[in-house]
């Protein structure tokens, strides 16, 4: 299907395939945002790219491009909705998906909008579910989450998204140290 194209096309042209050339950032932009495209549809779509393995070849993609805010940002979109799926966030979180969001967070913790995605992501991978929990506290989350509460709580300022971003890192701080 869709979903194994474009992870096979994100592993061909990868990070680490033809270094920095444009081509190679343009398949992985298209890439990512048809995933994106895909995990934003129903249900369906989301099992598929769990299924086809668009969530390996997204978290090996993250991984392997930290550097890269704008990608680190919508692949987090993609785990985001991919998580709303019971069975797609068990594959997801086996495929890697929490590691993706955490180190695209502790990448980017002055970046807002890194950050929120990658809240988002966690809050489906997270709330509600152990072995999410555990595998956020095991790719370091908390760290990640705090460092991304004082970066955001030093420049707050009404009207920027900063009180909803401190939220969500307060809700999800919480819920990682079991809901209390």
């Amino acid at each position: 299907g869709a979903a194994a194209a474009v992870a096979a096309a994100l592993d061909r042209w990868g990070a680490s395939a033809a270094g920095g050339s444009a081509a190679a950032a343009g398949v992985r932009k298209w890439g990512v945002g048809a995933l994106r495209n895909l995990a934003s549809g129903p249900p369906e779509c989301k099992q598929a790219i769990a299924d086809e393995g668009g969530v390996g070849a997204l978290a090996r993609l993250m991984r392997g491009a930290r550097e890269d805010a704008e990608l680190q940002r919508m692949g987090c979109g993609v785990l985001a909705f991919v998580g709303q799926e019971a069975e797609a966030k068990r594959a997801a979180i086996d495929a890697g998906a929490v590691e993706a969001a955490v180190g695209a967070m502790a990448a980017h913790a002055a970046d807002a909008s890194v950050q929120e995605e990658g809240c988002l992501a966690l809050v489906q991978f997270v709330f509600g579910d152990r072995d999410g929990r555990a595998a956020a506290l095991d790719a370091g989350a908390r760290a990640a989450l705090e460092a991304a509460r004082r970066s955001h709580e030093a420049r707050r300022s009404p009207g920027e998204g900063h009180e909803r971003l401190l939220g969500m890192c307060d809700a999800l701080l919480k819920e990682l140290d079991g809901g209390r």
